[in-house]
């Protein structure tokens, strides 16, 4: 799944020439997006070892949580919250202690099923980047700008340092510190 479509980048840039390099750009759009804020957007089954607390996972947004150990203790789903990314625990209906060196195994569900579910600014900054990606088409990269015989001229704001628009994806960004992120 990627989080936009050709028809609104064509939309967005209006540009309508039929391109399959437009396709190219957006999955590299999304790419970068995804570098950036540190997980796939796209639904997928993850397992994590955590060691210790606070038990942050590596993926958002989550949608269940199939099976939550400490040190070999199943947790059912009411004993924990998920709030973002964190799971945390209600330490006074477990029977195991939580400590720094509890082996946490998680199995879950996280990303967004659907493109209609991608928040929107998220889309806004994959429309913005794959735009930069198809202004570069022709051999316009590092052009600054170009005269034509008739005495106009064009400006082009190409780059590829995308962190200003990036920044908008801040709260959706995930830094990791040492956990081990697996795929199932």
């Amino acid at each position: 799944m990627t989080i936009i479509t050709v028809d609104e980048l064509n939309a967005y840039t209006e540009n309508y020439e039929a391109s399959d390099l437009k396709t190219y750009y957006i999955e590299t759009a999304q790419s970068i997006i995804e570098d950036y804020i540190g997980y796939a957007l796209t639904a997928d089954d993850y397992t994590e070892i955590i060691v210790g607390k606070p038990i942050l996972l590596g993926a958002m947004p989550i949608n269940s949580v199939d099976s939550f150990t400490i040190d070999d203790e199943e947790l059912d789903s009411l004993d924990y919250s998920i709030n973002r990314n964190e799971l945390i625990v209600y330490d006074d209906e477990v029977d195991v202690a939580l400590t720094k060196t509890s082996d946490i195994e998680v199995t879950y569900n996280a990303g967004y099923s659907a493109a209609s579910s991608v928040p929107s600014a998220m889309k806004v900054v994959a429309l913005k980047i794959a735009s930069l990606l198809l202004m570069e088409e022709g051999g316009n990269i590092g052009v600054t700008g170009v005269s034509t015989p008739d005495g106009l001229g064009r400006t082009f704001l190409n780059y590829n340092n995308y962190s200003k628009h990036l920044k908008l994806l801040k709260k959706y960004r995930i830094v990791r510190f040492g956990t081990d992120v697996q795929k199932l």
